[in-house]
């Protein structure tokens, strides 16, 4: 017994420092791109309030029952900011006019969201409307900057979480703390001013030039964005029932979508970044299908005695929902020929379909009540697991296949470099031991008299002959401890583009000037990229990084 307790001890030991670890892990992170979890933070704020403030303005000048048209309006005002704005990235190219243009829609959405909570009754509904669409510009923008940023980042899910829980934590201390709506109108005010600052100074200094792309050729449309935009359509259409019917009874005045539960979709964001992340996001889309079972449950305790209940487990999810159509998307992006586009493309399915659901979903209501909202996401939790299944068999596969290609491809590469090579040497030895043998054997038959002398150029050709032989050993053993630079791209978690330089690194002796030159980009945009190098292998120099590479295999 005190044996099984001293391990038992050890067991609870282990796990205790190894969650410590990670713990510490997450805060660094955290603090290291506190400007990326600030930015979430500020504008999901922003976006949260004003998308309820312009359902709250709506009801108390045009009634409960435009609430539903005046949503779905706001959603594709959203969705076309977000469209707008890669628009924009193709169209102007210079820095300068790229920050205006983001200055501009920032200045832009905080006059618009004065005149909804304070202008006059006549515009102050499609005053939001307009908010809603700047919103949706600057939203593309800050996604397009988180997905350079964390391009790679083991804790990105984790960091967004953070920043859009902290948002939620805003947006409730808003909406209750304060009073009146010249409270809310400054503090929206304050949060678009800081959203603006964030994005005239973005967290990643080559977010307004174009940095090199995560491949040499990148697609357009991803096979993996395609599945990831089907899987937020299909949850989109059942979440869209459920929200089209708790909007309606909050506009009716039945239930308080600002109340209490509200803090379990902060609550649902902070666990669903934390378990994506796991195994380097490969569970992403089993863990959000697992969460969105719940959307079966939410509208069967939909009746008044249970609205806080429902509420809740929808909340819950919904925050799993939001991470996956966020998350999936920022890790893509930077594969793809349009980054600013697929950075945003969960919000831009989520927000165009939302709104082309509100209607039927209306209509289901008025003639099944919470059995067709039911239905819907029956429908779309199968869906959804369907989808969830297929992207893990496609990991599989893809997990599989790479793994051969690069096991034959180092094979093949070998084997051909050696077998060239030992040929080489081979006609070398012979050619050089035919030569020497000739040459002998000519001067001993001219010369009798010098046999001697003959006989020693010989035993020198022989042993020119050992030398070379020994030379080809010498050789095959350098060959086969030579540094394998995809182990090492691997180890250290490289991305192909830095991969790309530090093969410059080795094989050129130049300036990160002359680098840049060579990979036909900015002497900046380089040295994101060597930065980036040293962290993720530990180097200060280049020279500590050759150092590193050509020691590495003796360690």
């Amino acid at each position: 017994m005190v044996w099984f307790h001293r391990i038992s001890l050890l067991k609870i030991s282990k796990y205790y420092n190894r969650g410590v670890t990670l713990r510490n892990n997450v805060i660094s992170a955290i603090w290291r791109q506190k400007r990326i979890v600030c930015l979430f933070a500020f504008y999901a704020f922003v976006f949260l309030l004003t998308e309820i403030n312009v359902n709250i303005r709506a009801g108390e000048l045009w009634g409960s029952s435009a609430v539903t048209g005046v949503y779905a309006i706001g959603l594709l005002c959203t969705g076309s900011g977000y469209l707008s704005y890669n628009w924009a990235q193709m169209r102007f190219g210079s820095e300068s006019s790229r920050k205006a243009i983001l200055l501009g829609n920032g200045l832009l959405a905080m006059v618009s969201q004065y005149l909804l909570l304070l202008g006059p009754e006549t515009i102050a509904v499609y005053s939001g409307w307009v908010a809603l669409f700047a919103m949706g510009f600057l939203a593309a923008a800050i996604y397009y900057y988180t997905a350079c940023a964390l391009s790679g980042s083991k804790t990105m899910g984790r960091l967004v979480g953070v920043g859009m829980f902290l948002a939620v934590l805003l947006q409730y201390a808003a909406m209750h703390i304060g009073s009146g709506k010249l409270v809310t109108c400054g503090v929206l005010v304050l949060a678009g001013l800081g959203i603006c600052h964030l994005v005239w100074q973005p967290p990643a200094d080559w977010c307004f030039e174009n940095p090199l792309p995560y491949e040499k050729n990148p697609p357009d449309w991803p096979k993996t964005g395609l599945l990831a935009m089907a899987m937020v359509g299909l949850m989109t259409f059942g979440f869209g029932f459920s929200d089209e019917c708790v909007t309606a009874l909050d506009a009716r005045g039945e239930l308080d979508v600002a109340a209490w539960p509200r803090l379990f979709y902060g609550l649902g964001l902070l666990l669903s970044g934390w378990l994506v992340d796991l195994d380097k996001r490969r569970h992403i889309y089993t863990i959000t299908a697992v969460a969105f079972s719940l959307s079966l449950l939410s509208p069967a305790l939909l009746v008044p005695k249970l609205y806080n209940a429902s509420l809740s487990i929808m909340y819950l999810y919904s925050g799993f929902y939001v991470m996956f159509l966020t998350t999936a998307f920022l890790e893509l992006a930077p594969r793809t020929s349009r980054p600013w586009l697929w950075a945003g493309m969960g919000r831009i399915v989520r927000s165009f379909t939302t709104a082309a659901v509100i209607v039927p979903a209306e209509l289901v209501m008025e003639h099944f009540d919470i059995l067709g909202v039911i239905g819907a996401n029956v429908v779309a939790a199968m869906g959804v697991f369907l989808l969830s299944w297929y992207a893990k068999e496609e990991q599989r596969r893809l997990d599989t296949s790479l793994l051969q290609e690069q096991s034959s491809a180092q094979i093949s590469s070998l084997s051909r470099e050696s077998q060239a090579q030992l040929q080489s040497t081979r006609e070398q030895l012979r050619q050089a031991a035919k030569e020497k043998e000739t040459a002998a054997q000519e001067r001993l038959r001219q010369a009798q008299m010098i046999a001697g002398r003959a006989l020693q150029e010989l035993e020198e050709a022989r042993s020119t002959l050992e030398n070379l032989q020994s030379h080809v050993q010498e050789l095959e053993r350098q060959q086969s401890s030579a540094p394998d630079l995809e182990a090492f791209a691997k180890l250290h978690e490289l991305t192909p583009r830095e991969k790309d330089v530090l093969t410059l690194i080795l094989t050129r002796d130049g300036t990160t000037k002359e680098l840049a030159k060579e990979l036909l980009i900015s002497e900046r945009v380089c040295q994101r990229y060597l930065t980036s190098i040293y962290d993720k292998t530990g180097c200060n120099s280049k020279v500590g990084l050759i150092l590193l590479f050509y020691g590495a295999k003796h360690d």
